[in-house]
């Protein structure tokens, strides 16, 4: 375009001439366009025929390339689609450190509310980018465009008519959309050709920053009550693996708050030896109880235990019915130096099922004992008595000697 000159004087052989007409002049006709090669030598029949949408499309955007970035606007910011289309050549405002306001009409039923959304600006990943990179590419279009489409953010070539113009009363997006997803081939998830439903845009948007946010429904509000919110956007099937993650995790950081582990290091059981009424005040027993707890008169494998027949798994008065790795759930279980070797052996063979099974069903099985282990039991106690526990660990094998009754490892190999 910049090499060419006026078709009238420097002939209409040269596409670069062409380009400069159209971007002074406006849209022609195929009809106006095939007159002026009958008219002027030097423009044989073949060399435009069939070019007129090409050169056109060389200087004014057509409706698809509007459509692509109205679509990828809506997905990028959630934005209504009727007040993303509403959208005009002076949205952006305020813009400052990477970011800018975006203004839009918002329909309510009680009329047209003006707001402001504050976006990310910068490349063309961020909505600010967006926005610009679709006033560069109408800024030669937006001086030949109908006097009520100038102020319009999507405008474009409409071939039919020969015209600029877009904007609410001639931008058709959904319509348009068909065409586009036809042309590039897209497709759903089965495999069909992929439909776009302009009303699912912004809550494909909602539902994926719902997912980014880890289900933070006050953040889903932006522009909603929390109940909007929760009813139109959070409560869908899409969502459900979510909501139920959420709530497995929280039950499990409840249980370990609730389940807060007695574990005495050396030095305090040794005082607490000493002292039977602040032993029987910490482990919340009776004074003999407590004697008898620290002596290792209710040693179980994995811990003591406060009351084997008053289980928190079980009925009162009945034994504990859960397998031995569970008393490290339990808030029964009191753990000292004595019961070191065993936790580090059961440690041992944890990492070797870590290795061994799928992450997913390690977590599901295991993977709360061994953190508990690690945060809870082992930086109880210094480094001296775990070398020591680990030693004695290492040469008695308590895995291998676990009693079978109590359903242990042992027994199974």
């Amino acid at each position: 375009m910049a090499a060419g000159e006026d078709p009238l004087t420097g002939g209409w052989g040269r596409w670069e001439n062409v380009l400069w007409y159209l971007d002074r002049h406006g849209p022609i006709s195929r009809k106006e366009l095939m007159s002026h090669r009958t008219r002027r030598p030097g423009m044989g029949p073949q060399r435009w025929d069939g070019r007129h949408f090409e050169l056109h499309y060389g200087v004014f955007p057509s409706s698809e390339d509007m459509t692509a970035l109205y679509l990828l606007l809506i997905l990028t910011t959630g934005l209504e689609p009727e007040s993303a289309l509403e959208l005009s050549v002076d949205c952006l405002k305020n813009p400052t450190r990477g970011y800018v306001e975006i203004e839009y009409v918002k329909r309510r039923r009680h009329g047209r509310e003006a707001n402001r959304m504050r976006l990310r600006d910068g490349g063309l990943g961020t909505p600010g980018g967006l926005i610009r990179l679709a006033l560069r590419l109408t800024r030669r279009a937006r001086a030949h465009a109908w006097n009520d489409s100038k102020t319009a953010l999507w405008i474009y070539w409409h071939s039919n008519d020969v015209r600029i113009g877009g904007g609410v009363r001639h931008f058709r997006p959904r319509d348009i959309a068909v065409a586009f997803c036809e042309r590039h081939d897209l497709r759903d998830e089965d495999g069909e050709r992929l439909t776009v439903h302009l009303r699912r845009l912004r809550k494909t948007y909602k539902v994926e920053f719902y997912r980014i946010t880890k289900g933070q429904l006050p953040l889903l509000a932006r522009g909603h009550s929390k109940e909007v919110a929760a009813s139109h956007y959070a409560d869908i099937p899409a969502l459900r693996p979510l909501h139920e993650a959420a709530v497995a995790d929280g039950l499990s950081h409840a249980l370990q708050e609730v389940v807060q582990l007695r574990v005495i290091p050396p030095q305090r059981e040794a005082g607490l030896k000493q002292d039977t009424s602040a032993a029987a005040k910490e482990l919340d027993v009776a004074p003999g109880e407590a004697k008898k707890l620290l002596d290792g008169e209710m040693d179980l494998w994995l811990s003591s235990c406060r009351d084997f027949f008053d289980s928190p798994f079980a009925a009162t008065g009945q034994a504990c019915p859960v397998p031995f790795w569970s008393c490290l759930d339990c808030s029964n279980a009191v753990i000292t130096s004595r019961k070191l070797p065993a936790v580090l052996a059961y440690l041992d063979h944890l990492e070797d099922q870590r290795q061994a099974m799928p992450a997913g069903a390690f977590d599901l099985a295991h993977g709360r004992t061994r953190e508990r282990i690690l945060t809870q039991v082992l930086p109880a106690f210094p480094e001296p008595v775990l070398a020591e526990a680990r030693a004695i660990a290492e040469a008695t094998r308590p895995l291998e000697n676990l009693p079978p009754l109590l359903g242990g490892i042992g027994s199974r190999q």
